[in-house]
């Protein structure tokens, strides 16, 4: 009779996360023996996960329940044969989780294989960057969008590629797997989209431009004239003012 504790132990485990839903994720960093995710709209996000061990189960249990995910014993079909002639191993009350108390218990479900295990693809559960401490492959599931060209994001693209070298080189070696003609020529003007071209002022707009320049000059010019003339005349009342003054002080003394 097999140990219990070498037994094969699957986990259901629910809300999978979309960058989590891949057979490497629970294979690497759990120690899964093998990952079947269900495709059908009611049991989207649940994934059964075997373990070649009770205590790799076990320990798996605790790792996920602290990923916010919902995990629980899956108990095999009683029907269905068990391979080697062996019967199913029975579940040990030690290694139950804790019943939580929000979640209302569900009827253990009964899970069949309908066939092989397909293998994984090739570019699937591919690490980002492991040497820089990423070792989970992307979200599948993830799409880039980036603004339409304008003169200012052109402007920052070009400085980028002054400054950094190795990204002067690598937009060259892009241009050239994608046949775009050599950027060794004078500029010219057909390849500048009509978008970021600048735009040319007509003949009126400029004369009517010149013309409010030189309103504007006059306007300003006769502006300080009269200014001017306002100061001096000031000037002259406050010298009228002081006169007055010395006069009625002249004719008190005598």
């Amino acid at each position: 009779m097999q140990p219990l504790e070498d037994s094969t132990t699957t986990l259901v485990v629910k809300r999978v996360p979309p960058s989590k839903a891949n057979t490497c994720y629970f294979q690497q960093h759990h120690g899964a023996s093998a990952v079947r995710f269900m495709q059908s709209p009611a049991m989207k996000g649940t994934a059964f996960v075997d373990f070649p061990t009770r205590l790799a189960a076990s320990n798996a249990f605790e790792q996920l329940k602290k990923a916010r995910m919902r995990v629980e014993y899956a108990k095999p079909d009683p029907q269905q044969p068990q391979q080697g002639g062996r019967q199913p191993p029975q579940q040990l009350p030690s290694f139950r989780p804790q019943p939580q108390p929000e979640a209302k218990p569900e009827p253990p479900r009964q899970f069949t294989l309908s066939g092989p295990l397909k293998p994984p693809k090739e570019n699937e559960g591919i690490p980002i960057a492991p040497h820089l401490g990423i070792p989970y492959p992307s979200d599948p599931q993830l799409r880039y969008r980036y603004p339409d060209p304008n003169p200012e994001i052109l402007a920052n693209i070009t400085h980028a590629i002054a400054s950094v070298p190795r990204l002067y080189v690598q937009v060259l070696h892009l241009m050239n797997k994608m046949n775009l003609p050599p950027p060794f020529v004078p500029v010219q003007s057909s390849s500048i989209p009509e978008a970021m071209q600048p735009k040319k002022r007509k003949r009126d707009d400029l004369l009517a431009s010149d013309e409010s320049e030189l309103e504007s000059d006059e306007e300003e010019k006769q502006r300080q004239e009269e200014q001017e003339k306002a100061r001096k005349r000031l000037l002259e009342a406050r010298e009228q003012q002081k006169k007055a003054v010395l006069m009625k002080h002249k004719k008190a003394k005598e």
